[in-house]
């Protein structure tokens, strides 16, 4: 039974609490707005055996300090002991300590244990003393005391005590901490305690079960899915449940002695918590990227991350505080995120809200009930856990409920896609037929208009025949590219991973454009990094593809002045990886940012006006793009109209093995060289390409700099070993400069050596009489170069010169080729070109006939297409092989003659037994590579 003994005036803390989140701002206005009761104060407890988790703070006193004043215990006894404020210990961030007194008293017949629960975890330290006549039993508790020097070994701050039949002890204890002051202290007989406290383990023991219950289902579904939502949740839930086991006390129990450590923990823990629910609200809502409410949610998320290293550096007050001000940032947040989906007509979004108001609501009862407004001692040890457990259960019936919704995208998405396949398959079977049936009249049309070229045509029919020819080389690169766009769409472009030297694909690429540029006039410059692998593994073609696709509009849109391409490393990758950058470098017209906008786009030109100048399809940059995509890379275009441009675009590649030095290396070291060149970039190159040899090299931009530099050279007595000169140069040209050197006797044992981007060369008792050794076309390759100037350094006599190829075409007079074509004109065409190889063919019409001649003849080629009539290509190359399998003859070299482009048109046909293809229309070139592999062979 309680009594009633000592009354007092009221007294509030000097300092009141800042409150934890916005709810408890409210739970503040309802405690202000209440009336103060009138009962006289109690500060006495009547101790039987019935007591069950009674709150004592209605019937203690307090005194609290404002100046931080550490009364002993003799002191502590003279104080005047005032009523709590609304009758509970909640002062809020009071940050000094305070005394509480009480009486308890044993009017029982029976002595009568009890047990004393400060249930409250972040309470810094509590010094609680039982005075019982002259003696006194002294407890100490909190986080900043071990664990083990608890009375009890339980992970909760609580002490047993014994009070006699008819009998009084006193109850005294000192709080303080830099955390909210919030105490409940309960009393309990010793049969409620243990019945207490076995519910209370049963409680959490349901609650750290559904948690663990809830991220195990959760994980489950990360795994399943791969979707990082789920992982998420996980983090968040785990985080939480960290949290309350760190607020329980019950984590002290890993860490006895770590003092300092769980003081801070249960902020590391709530930290981690809304950062883990920010990102998971941004996760599971699919909020924009880049909104408002997106940025918000992963600036709160950051700063969260942020304040947990704070915490071993700021003061625990400031911690304390800066806590509430995290969960006042983030939880509006996360509700705002919420309220906006929902709005916008997510699904989910309605579970995620209500998870959350759930949760919200019952924050708002907690902190009513420690401020009295309402007095529910279960809200006061389980309420947040409760309402945690309630929106996680809400939030798992959302995920659920997402997982439904991505059900129905992916079965939409399969549907979409079997339609997209079936839709790509017969675009691209309609693209290949089409393609087909232009290739084989196309054959026709350049192939007859190649033959009559080389017939004696006067300067108009000359004229025609190159327009012809010109005109279909045109339309069939459209053809090209539609067929290389649809191959791409659908998904069937592969890339080939060879080993090749990047030099040579430079030159290469260079050399195909050497006319375009000598006829407008332009410096066309090579440039290949010398820290960049020169071998690598890859697909030559498609890089070629994009080479001169990018090169080629780069001619299309210049006029004057010059043109670079360049090759470096970008940085290296792991793996053994490394991502090279491409440079195509003109200074034409340039492209405004308008038209770099769409420029990669399908079918888009940077000029679509009906009056626009240069032609093309629009398809060529957008297949660069997305070749250079497949090859692990990017591209795009940095261009100022008026100022040139400069595309770029980058691969992933793995260096091959590299090709051994040659000596030349050794031989050029220290080798002093001047380079004569009006073109800065070009002798920008030449200075990095020749120091990388480790040669001492000069740059002289004209003729008279040159002289100059020529002179002093031998005044310092350091003459120089070798000239490069450019053969055409403002003011004095390289020949002239040339004729200048030789006849002085100073300069002319010198070895020069002339560079030219013309076609056209001086004779050679020309060179010989100017002293020049050696003459090269630009662009030149770095191996030529090398070897050039190692030249230079043993022959200084006679004129040699770089021969261009013959225009005469090999002959292969002895081969015997059998010719299968069903198409008229073709076999036209495909004759008239073997027999400017001197080959006379045999020609069939079917495949049928090509299978009698090979019983009744030997051939060393057979060239087959492969759609006839009565037996097609395929069918005759499958029983040829059979022939000769049975026979146990050699295999003939046989090559598929097709209009087909596509790689399972290839793949079929290696199927079928052939050894290659051409596809129409045939080159002349291509057809001379395929007779030198049949002649190889045969031999």
């Amino acid at each position: 039974m309680l009594e009633l003994c000592q009354q007092g005036k009221r007294h509030l803390p000097s300092q009141f609490p800042i409150i934890y989140g916005i709810t408890f701002l409210l739970g503040i206005l309802l405690t202000n707005l209440s009336v103060a009761s009138d009962k006289p104060p109690v500060f006495q407890i009547q101790i039987t055996d019935d007591i069950k988790q009674l709150e004592i703070g209605p019937y203690m006193g307090h005194h609290c300090f404002n100046h931080g004043e550490y009364l002993q215990l003799d002191a502590a006894k003279n104080l005047p002991y005032e009523p709590l404020p609304k009758e509970k210990i909640h002062f809020g961030y009071y940050g000094q300590p305070c005394w509480f007194k009480t009486e308890l008293i044993n009017n029982t017949t029976s002595d009568q244990e009890y047990y004393v629960t400060f249930a409250y975890s972040l309470i810094d330290e509590i010094r609680a003393f039982i005075i019982n006549g002259a003696d006194v039993s002294r407890y100490s508790f909190g986080d900043k005391v071990p664990y083990y020097d608890r009375p009890l070994d339980t992970f909760d701050y609580t002490f047993k005590g014994k009070i006699a039949t008819n009998s009084t002890q006193t109850f005294y204890f000192r709080a303080h901490t830099t955390s909210t002051f919030n105490l409940p202290v309960i009393v309990n007989s010793g049969t409620h305690f243990l019945q207490g406290k076995y519910l209370s383990i049963l409680f959490l023991g349901i609650f750290y079960g559904v948690s663990a219950g809830l991220m195990a289902y959760n994980l489950f579904l990360y795994l399943s899915t791969r979707q990082m939502t789920y992982m998420y949740y996980v983090i968040h839930v785990l985080s939480v449940s960290l949290f309350f086991y760190t607020m329980d006390g019950i984590s002290y129990m890993w860490w006895p002695n770590a003092i300092n450590w769980q003081s801070i923990a249960v902020n590391v823990f709530a930290y981690i918590a809304m950062t883990s629910g920010a990102i998971f609200t941004v996760s599971f809502l699919d909020t924009i990227k880049g909104s408002l409410i997106y940025k918000a949610l992963m600036a709160v998320a950051a700063f969260n991350i942020l304040l947990i290293p704070l915490l071993w550096v700021l003061p625990d007050q400031v911690n304390a505080r800066l806590l509430p001000i995290s969960g006042l940032l983030t939880m509006p947040l996360v509700m705002a995120a919420g309220f906006i989906r929902m709005r916008q007509g997510y699904e989910s979004a309605r579970f995620f809200v209500l998870s959350w108001s759930v949760f919200l609501v019952m924050v708002l009862l907690v902190a009513l009930n420690a401020f009295g407004v309402i007095n529910l001692l279960i809200l006061s040890l389980f309420g947040l856990k409760i309402a945690f457990i309630a929106q996680q259960v809400l939030l798992s019936v959302a995920l659920g409920n997402s997982i439904n919704e991505l059900r129905k995208e992916r079965l939409a998405s399969e549907k979409e896609k079997i339609s997209a396949l079936a839709e790509s398959k017969a675009k691209s079977e309609f693209l290949a037929k089409m393609s087909h049936e232009i290739r084989t009249p196309m054959n026709g049309v350049l192939g007859m208009a190649q033959l009559l070229k080389d017939t004696h045509l006067d300067r108009s029919q000359n004229h025609y025949v190159n327009t012809i020819h010109s005109s279909g080389k045109a339309l069939l690169g459209v053809i090209n590219d539609i067929l290389d766009y649809s191959k791409i769409e659908a998904g069937k472009m592969q890339i080939e991973s060879i080993s090749f030297s990047l030099e040579n694909l430079l030159n290469e690429c260079a050399s195909m454009f050497t006319v375009a540029a000598d006829e407008k006039g332009l410096d066309l410059l090579c440039e290949l990094d010398p820290n960049a692998p020169h071998h690598i593994y890859g697909d030559p073609t498609r890089l070629r593809q994009i080479i001169l696709n990018l090169v080629g509009n780069a001619f299309k849109f210049t006029e004057k002045g010059e043109i670079l391409i360049s090759i470096s490393l970008k940085q290296e990758r792991m793996g053994g990886e490394c991502e090279l950058l491409f440079r195509i470098k003109d200074s034409g017209i340039g492209i405004t940012k308008e038209q770099q906008q769409k420029l990669f786009q399908s079918f888009h030109q940077a000029d679509d006006s009906t009056t626009r100048k240069y032609g093309g399809t629009g398809l060529g940059l957008s297949i660069s793009k997305q070749l250079a995509e497949l090859m692990g890379g990017a591209i795009g275009v940095e261009s100022e109209q008026g100022n040139g441009s400069t595309f770029w675009f980058t691969i992933i590649a793995t260096p091959s093995e590299p090709v051994e030095i040659t000596s030349d290396d050794t031989e050029l070291k220290d080798k002093k060289v001047l380079v004569i060149d009006d073109n800065e970039t070009f002798c920008e190159i030449m200075h990095n390409e020749l120091s990388s040899w480790g040669m001492n090299t000069h740059i002289a931009l004209n003729g008279q700099k040159a002289l100059e530099m020529l002179q002093q050279s031998i005044e310092d007595n350091e003459p120089f070993d070798m000239l490069s000169i450019d053969i055409d140069m403002p003011g004095m040209n390289g020949l002239e400069l040339a004729e200048k050197l030789q006849g002085n006797d100073q300069y002319k044992h010198i070895p020069k050596m002339l560079l030219t981007a013309a076609r056209l060369y001086p004779n050679e008792d020309d060179l010989q009489k100017i002293g020049i050794s050696l003459i090269l076309e630009k662009p030149v390759s770095s191996s030529l170069l090398r070897s050039a100037f190692a030249q230079l350094l043993t022959e200084n006599a006679g004129a040699k010169h770089q021969q261009k190829a013959s225009n005469k075409l090999q002959q292969f007079p002895n081969i015997n080729v059998l010719v299968a074509e069903d198409n008229h004109v073709n076999q036209m065409v495909i004759k008239g070109l073997l027999n400017k190889f001197g080959i006379k063919p045999t020609i069939t019409e079917n495949g049928k006939q090509a299978l009698e001649e090979t019983q009744q003849h030997s051939f060393d080629l057979i060239l087959m297409d492969c759609e006839m009539p009565e037996m097609d290509g395929y069918e005759a190359t499958k029983q040829i092989r059979q022939q000769e399998q049975d026979n146990q003859q050699s295999p003939t070299n046989i090559i598929a003659l097709t209009a087909h482009a596509m790689q399972e048109h290839r793949e079929k046909c290696l199927e079928a037994g052939m050894n290659d293809q051409l596809t129409k229309p045939v080159e002349l070139e291509e057809l001379h590579q395929k007779l030198l592999q049949a002649t190889s062979n045969s031999a």
